[in-house]
């Protein structure tokens, strides 16, 4: 896993060693927060 935005972006984080947990795919999650964004609007603007 990585860090994707902000200060410590690209920094590699140790994941749980489980197979039953897996982290989100970085497709995904951008498409969620597009989601979070129009229903809710840009926290940032």
């Amino acid at each position: 896993m990585r860090i994707v935005g902000g200060r410590l972006r690209g920094r590699v984080l140790a994941g749980p060693r489980s197979a039953a947990i897996r982290p989100t795919a970085d497709r995904l999650r951008e498409s969620l927060f597009n989601i979070l964004v129009h229903a809710y609007g840009d926290p940032v603007a």
